[in-house]
């Protein structure tokens, strides 16, 4: 499964029990932290989230990011679980 996700502000610490994710950073500067290991990531960088490891991102520029999500398997929403 594919999106383009737009991202204002950030995304809350979560992880997908059944799938890997791959991100492709399109437009935006934001620090992502992937099992509790942050960097900073900007237009056109391109990185792999395993499944079942939590991960998040905070925005740092002044407008919202924007990035291509690729994800494998199909994703279907419903194997989302956010880090208490």
């Amino acid at each position: 499964t594919s999106f383009i996700i737009w991202i204002k502000k950030g995304v809350k610490s979560h992880k997908h029990e059944k799938h890997s994710e791959i991100i492709s950073v399109i437009e935006g500067k934001g620090i992502m932290t992937i099992d509790k290991k942050a960097f900073e990531i900007k237009a056109g960088d391109y990185f792999r989230i395993p499944e079942n490891t939590f991960h998040s991102l905070k925005v740092t520029s002044s407008k919202s990011m924007k990035v291509l999500s690729i994800q494998s398997p199909e994703f279907l929403g419903k194997d989302r679980v956010f880090e208490n």
